[in-house]
């Protein structure tokens, strides 16, 4: 679709010139021009859709203590994404790549606090069995692999408002 787009372009270009070349008014092409209005904020929610999933799947493969590490910078991120899914069009934000987006990023931003529990300096041996006890499941933390979507595997979500009791102060 981008290719014809982009052909549609030049020949209209091409027209725009000949147009000039021989003292012509330039002719009005509405419908093409709504459709090239529409393709753009199409290609628009659909970058902002490939830029949030690509994201969210970095966090979740981070390795843990990275995401600690960076967590300022990943909410800064993932809020510029709310607002850029905030700033499209209504009739954009109707699509089902628009709600999937907004639900990525809801879910972002309900994990980022637990995260940065979870990676504070202070947490030791005892937290973590403290965790796998609320999460009822057993969690390699010494692991290289070790990241969000280990601990999203094993129910995090689900179990996040009783980490708060658990985590360290």
């Amino acid at each position: 679709m981008q290719r014809q787009l982009a052909d549609k372009n030049r020949k209209l270009a091409t027209f725009r010139l000949g147009e000039d070349l021989f003292g012509l008014v330039p002719a009005a092409y509405p419908p093409f021009e709504e459709t090239r209005a529409k393709i753009e904020l199409a290609n628009s929610l659909y970058a902002l859709y490939t830029d949030v999933v690509s994201s969210v799947q970095q966090y979740k493969t981070m390795p843990l203590p990275a995401v600690g590490a960076r967590i300022d910078e990943v909410r800064a991120e993932v809020l510029a994404f709310r607002t850029k899914l905030g700033g499209l069009p209504q009739e954009l934000r109707a699509f089902s790549a628009a709600e999937q987006a907004g639900q990525m990023i809801k879910e972002v931003l309900e994990l980022l606090p637990l995260l940065g529990l979870l990676t504070h300096r202070a947490m030791r041996a005892r937290h973590w069995q403290q965790v796998q006890v609320v999460l009822q499941t057993v969690l390699e933390t010494d692991a290289a692999g070790f990241c969000a979507a280990t601990l999203l595997a094993a129910g995090l979500r689900g179990g996040g408002a009783a980490l708060h009791v658990h985590a360290p102060s």
